[in-house]
């Protein structure tokens, strides 16, 4: 009786064996669907596929359920089962209306159940398009299939959301193609807009949207000791992901259109703009619309796009969108607090002095060391310096200025250094006379060298101010500005 329900009658197979089934998954799941639907055995590499585990749940509800009935009413049981599925197992059709956000309705029906993603309303949406067919499954085998991978699935936080990583892409993707900015909460209904709006070729358009999807995935999987991986990681430790629509535009272009140099160019520019502006405490609110603005800055010049996207920020002015300049950066290092309450979050600047070690404290003549495991900032004064720190003597006046000026100077650019989790307790809070050899004998980083070869006589709060103008410059070299 209930066969009837999952099958076909054979006078409407044509004789085609998979024709029996009335739903039919994508090809992926097929080989899994035809075991348990024949009742096969199972094994090897569909044991663990997910049809095969749904299977086996209600395989082993459905026994367990049977057994604890009394044998002698198991029959009675087994017909209002089967009267249950039969006609109390309702299977609802919805029409929304233009107007209607189909995934905010999903969502709300589906409050308990397992959340449909934007992706794939837009992959329904467009394989309808296309009508079934062999051509339809040559384009989902070749050009989508493998967006359903898991890595496309795994949760990412996008805004204060949490969101698979497909989704993400396709906000970013929909915001590089329309040059404007797209609600989290619309990404279907933005596709389909634009869908409707620009007709394009449907089988075209999954090659296009899967290609991209290439470049996009290839953002996480950068050649080692690449200036592309370099970027990239640093957009991670930005925690932004906001100029993803313009990256994604430019990677697209063809070599011959933007060189090689250009594409560079731009990110080490966009690098430059987000990294002073995370240093002078800058929001970050806004950079969706920002980069996306920049995407239709640079799409009808895609050729000029260094020069473009370099001018643009440049010219940007108010305190939510400006490119910081060299006089109030330099101040902001060399006076502003650069560790604790109040100053940027420390793995940032973990990273920063991390770069000025690699790229401005080093010569050719050093080891091409990469970053040590587990690095962590260190206080060369220690915040506890009462103890092995003393201040010079003076009247009560003189000693509670210089204690003032200490307690100030404490968590500057000047007094961090960075040494590895082991050396760091040992250190502790000691006197710079048993700091200064443990940095010199056990650190190879030249910034520890260096710090122990300048202040061998002493370190105090005119080395710290000293200190922090140099490692000021230094940053100012790696990341220069904005252009006069």
């Amino acid at each position: 009786m209930l066969r009837d329900l999952t099958e076909n009658r054979p006078y409407l197979t044509k004789g085609e064996p998979d024709a029996v089934f009335k739903v039919w998954p994508t090809k992926h799941d097929r080989n899994a669907f035809r075991a348990v639907m024949a009742a096969n055995e199972v094994a090897g590499e569909l044991d663990d596929t997910r049809i095969v585990r749904a299977f086996r749940y209600f395989e082993t509800a459905i026994a367990e359920w049977a057994e604890a009935l009394p044998e002698g009413s198991r029959e009675i049981h087994f017909q209002a089962l089967e009267a249950v599925i039969r006609s109390q197992l309702k299977i609802v059709w919805i029409d929304l209306d233009q107007q209607d956000n189909a995934q905010v309705i999903f969502e709300t029906l589906n409050d308990r159940g397992a959340p449909l993603n934007a992706i794939d309303l837009v992959k329904n949406f467009v394989f309808q398009h296309e009508h079934g067919g062999a051509e339809a499954e040559d384009l989902y085998e070749q050009h989508w299939a493998w967006i359903e991978e898991d890595w496309w699935q795994e949760k990412v936080r996008l805004g204060r959301l949490d969101r698979v990583r497909a989704d993400v892409f396709l906000q970013h993707w929909l915001q590089m193609r329309l040059g404007e900015e797209v609600n989290s909460d619309y990404l279907f209904k933005s596709f389909a807009k634009m869908f409707e709006d620009d007709s394009p070729e449907v089988s075209s358009l999954i090659r296009e949207f899967a290609e991209d999807a290439r470049i996009y995935r290839s953002f996480s999987f950068q050649p080692e000791d690449s200036p592309h991986r370099d970027f990239f990681g640093r957009l991670r430790t930005l925690n932004t992901t906001t100029p993803f629509p313009l990256v994604l535009f430019l990677f697209k272009q063809l070599p011959e259109v933007l060189s090689a140099q250009d594409l560079d160019r731009c990110l080490t520019t966009v690098e430059d703009y987000l990294v002073r502006r995370m240093l002078m405490r800058g929001t970050a609110q806004g950079y969706n619309r920002l980069f996306t603005e920049l995407v239709r800055d640079v799409k009808p010049s895609p050729g000029g796009a260094a020069e473009i996207v370099e001018r643009q920020l440049a010219k940007m002015e108010g305190g939510s969108r400006l490119w910081p300049r060299d006089a109030d950066l330099i101040q902001m290092l060399t006076q502003g607090r650069a560790y604790g309450t109040g100053a940027i979050a420390q793995e940032r600047l973990l990273d920063v002095l991390w770069e000025v070690e690699r790229k401005r404290l080093r010569s050719n003549k050093h080891e091409d060391l990469p970053r040590p495991p587990k690095l962590q900032i260190e206080h060369v004064m220690p915040r506890s310096w009462m103890t092995h720190w003393l201040l010079p003597p003076g009247n009560p006046a003189e000693l509670e200025q210089r204690q003032a000026e200490r307690e100030n100077a404490i968590n500057l650019l000047g007094n961090l250094t960075l040494v590895t989790d082991r050396l760091n307790p040992s250190m502790s809070n000691g006197a710079w006379e048993a700091k200064k050899p443990a940095l010199a004998s056990n650190s190879l980083l030249a910034m520890n060298q260096q710090l122990a070869e300048r202040y061998a006589d002493g370190f105090d709060e005119d080395s710290i101010a000293e200190r922090g103008e140099g490692l000021a410059a230094h940053i100012l070299a790696i990341w220069p500005g904005p252009p006069d």
